[in-house]
């Protein structure tokens, strides 16, 4: 029983694609529409996509351009992609699109009658194509193909590489065997022997006098169409080449495979074969290289580069904006609470200017009390508050008092170093209080703008001490002075 050959759909779409330039103008609309995100599915699936690449530099583009929207509708399920797939079979092959929508059954006598009616010119390509269409959207709708000749397809298929098992012949394959690729190396050095090198030099190969009546020829061909006829001097030729061609040569003679047992060479046959088709050899090696330059730098793939960069520029740009949003909402709130620090400081700082007012009016209040509590005890006689002064030895101490008219005569008996500023006195010298370290204020019948002007003046010296005078009698007061400075 023949063994089925399994059929790659997607070599029949690249040359489907490749030889109808209709389809072009769709693929571009579809792909320009949305570049980023077809280039990214370029570079995702690069690798299976490059094999169908064998055409054309401008055909392999637009298979690129057109298995990125595939890619995107099979590998990425994405549903606007299966309707462009569909939309580009449509535009390319509306016949066959509409023939298989409007049929259940597929009958390819039928099909092929209607074809050549409809389409009274046609090239191979066109119908060829349209059967690869007709074929891939009755597998894809789930309907029949009646009386089609399947083996004919295949023959047709494996010309063109479209089965997974289509290349009759795999270089790599032969060349895998050792046994093989000596045999090559035997036969390549009988014919340098032949033509008369000793080893491979592409110079002296191409300037042999076997293959030098070439050379005009070649010369002259490229002269007319303006070539620089030493471009094949560029293009790195080397044994394997020459191996290449004599494969080639072996496999004209049997066009399917190479008999090694019954192998026989007329190197004369060879050298005309090589002579015939070196240039050939050079310029598909030269076309491959231009290809997968142009592969390497195509613009498009710049672009994606260039696209995708400034993507992640514009992610990082708004994540800096957002930063930048957070650091203002910080720098602000910053400053609140550099305001609210001032204030408090300037809050705890008015406290420290009022600290002494307050402790003085604590002590004053508290002396207050003990003075109703004890107001039947006072001071035996002037004698002992004199020997208790004595004692205390306060004559270095810098005292000022403030109000106390009444007893302005009895302090400065008691106290005589000390500075005493009466009730009247509001425009007194500030500068007294430099040189001050106790000041005690007797705030009975002491006016109001004499007192906030002491306690103003000396909020900010942290030398002077603060206290009110709290009692009634004065030997009571300067008992207390005295407990405040000694």
């Amino acid at each position: 029983m023949e063994e089925k050959v399994k059929i790659d759909l997607r070599i029949l779409l690249a040359e489907a694609i490749a030889y109808n330039p209709k389809t072009y103008l769709k693929i571009d609309e579809i792909f320009n529409n949305n570049k980023q995100y077809y280039l990214e599915i370029l570079k995702k699936y690069e690798k299976e996509i490059l094999p169908f690449c064998i055409y054309s530099l401008k055909q392999d583009d637009y298979i690129r351009k057109f298995f990125s929207i595939f890619y995107s509708a099979v590998e990425e399920n994405n549903t606007n992609d299966q309707e462009n797939v569909y939309e580009i079979i449509k535009t390319g092959w509306y016949y066959v699109y509409q023939y298989v929508k409007t049929n259940k059954n597929i009958d390819i006598d039928n099909f092929l009658k209607k074809f050549v009616k409809k389409n009274k010119v046609f090239t191979n390509n066109q119908l060829n194509t349209s059967l690869y269409i007709l074929l891939i959207l009755s597998i894809w709708e789930g309907i029949h193909i009646n009386n089609f000749d399947e083996h004919q397809l295949i023959q047709h298929i494996f010309i063109h590489g479209a089965s997974n098992d289509s290349v009759k012949f795999s270089k790599e394959k032969f060349y895998s065997n050792l046994e093989n690729k000596n045999l090559i190396k035997d036969i390549r050095n009988k014919y340098f022997k032949y033509i008369g090198l000793k080893k491979f030099n592409i110079d002296d190969f191409i300037n042999n006098s076997k293959l030098h009546k070439y050379n005009n020829l070649y010369a002259f061909i490229h002269d007319i169409e303006n070539i620089d006829s030493y471009i094949i001097f560029n293009i790195d030729m080397n044994e394997e080449d020459i191996d290449d061609l004599i494969i080639y040569y072996i496999l004209s003679q049997n066009q399917s495979e190479i008999d090694l047992d019954n192998l026989k060479i007329n190197y004369e046959d060879l050298n005309n074969f090589i002579n015939a088709n070196l240039s050939l050899k050079i310029y598909i090696k030269a076309f491959k290289q231009a290809k997968e330059y142009y592969r390497q730098n195509n613009q498009d793939l710049f672009l994606h580069d260039i696209l995708k960069i400034n993507n992640e520029l514009n992610i990082e740009k708004n994540k800096n904006e957002k930063l930048l949003e957070e650091i203002n909402k910080l720098k602000e709130e910053i400053r609140e609470k550099d305001n609210i620090i001032r204030k408090l400081q300037l809050l705890n700082s008015e406290y420290e200017k009022n600290k002494k007012e307050l402790i003085a009016l604590r002590s004053y209040i508290f002396e207050n009390k003990q003075e109703n509590e004890n107001k039947n005890e006072n001071i035996e006689d002037e004698k002992s508050l004199t020997e208790i002064i004595k004692n205390k030895n306060i004559v270095n101490k810098k005292i000022l008092i403030v109000g106390g008219n009444k007893w302005v005569n009895k302090f400065k008996e008691y106290l005589p170093n000390a500075i005493i500023i009466t009730d009247d006195n509001i425009n007194f010298d500030v500068k007294i209080l430099n040189n001050v370290e106790y000041v005690f204020i007797y705030t009975r019948y002491l006016s109001h703008a004499l007192y906030y002007k002491i306690i103003s003046n000396i909020k900010n010296k942290n030398n002077i001490q603060l206290y009110l005078l709290p009692y009634q009698n004065i030997e009571q007061n300067i008992l207390y002075l005295l407990d405040k400075i000694c």
